[in-house]
């Protein structure tokens, strides 16, 4: 076996057995995306290493300024929601953005009123924060969280979870350094039906339209909560992300709003029950006496 590949269990259950969902080609390798036998949790294995996947991501960040502030717009509408989210759930306090990209999420708490630091593992991403933003980051993994417990009032972690090896180790040390009754909002994508749907249609996940090949995992609202329970957390509330806009994308973005609307709605009739939204965003709260142990 390549050194940069490794098998998994399942995240959620422990289970060795699962069930093979498809091959796909990432980075040079055959990698499978698999699905527990026990919890129907999918996730990918075998699957690049840590180390692999930092040489990924070391690259993949590197981007031009322009491109930058391409993704910074493409944000903006989940920022914005995110961030309310956030202000309802606490008054302003100090805040821990985890993967924060390129600051944009950051920017717009800190003008709302919170004491906000960021962390990265991309060493493009934070001199980009430092140079061009003034944003206060550490440039680090995730395999330790550098604060010390009860810091955090709040941590907010945008679309990272996926791409770590071990989420339960970085939400209990995320569990370890908020404050009681701390939050921490996350979003991920919420994709593994729709990818089943289309495989079954055409048996190629590397065509597979709704499926990222450099997630090593993929979350349901189900999953999700599941997870954040087992790491010491109450889940308050699951909600459809929002539509990204793409700059000459007019049409499309008009379409996927209208069917956000309808993912909404059947949200709202379902008490909170289904959520549909290719990407979710989950608000939990740390809870009393859980100082679960790293």
């Amino acid at each position: 076996m390549a050194e940069h590949i490794e098998y998994t269990n399942c995240l959620l259950c422990g289970s060795k057995g699962n069930n093979k969902i498809g091959d796909f080609n990432f980075c040079g390798s055959v990698l499978a995306l698999v699905e527990c036998e026990r919890c129907a949790f999918a996730f990918v294995s075998p699957r690049l290493s840590a180390q692999g996947m930092n040489r990924f991501f070391q690259t993949y960040t590197h981007l031009t300024n322009d491109k930058i502030e391409f993704y910074r717009i493409n944000k903006l509408n989940n920022v914005r929601f995110d961030l309310r989210l956030l202000n309802r759930a606490l008054s302003p306090g100090r805040l821990l953005d985890l993967g924060f990209g390129y600051g944009l999420f950051m920017q717009h708490a800190l003008k709302s009123g919170w004491n906000a630091i960021g962390l990265e593992i991309s060493t493009g991403a934070c001199r980009y924060a430092r140079a061009a933003l003034g944003l206060r980051v550490v440039n680090a993994d995730f395999s330790r969280i550098p604060f010390r417990k009860a810091a955090f009032d709040a941590v907010t972690l945008f679309d990272s979870l996926y791409y770590n090896h071990d989420p339960i180790t970085l939400l209990r040390q995320i569990n370890q350094t908020l404050k009681p009754g701390g939050v921490i909002i996350l979003r991920v994508h919420n994709r593994i039906g729709a990818i089943k749907w289309v495989h079954g249609i055409n048996r190629n996940l590397d065509s597979n339209p709704f499926f990222i090949k450099d997630h090593i995992y993929q979350f349901s609202s189900r999953t999700i909560s599941a997870l954040l329970e087992k790491c010491g957390y109450k889940v308050s509330g699951i909600y459809n992300s929002r539509i990204p806009y793409f700059k000459g994308q007019i049409a499309s973005y008009i379409i996927w709003n209208g069917l956000l609307c309808l993912f909404d709605l059947v949200r709202f009739v379902s008490g909170g029950l289904i959520v549909l939204g290719p990407s979710i965003t989950i608000i939990a709260t740390k809870m009393d006496g859980a100082a679960v142990d790293e």
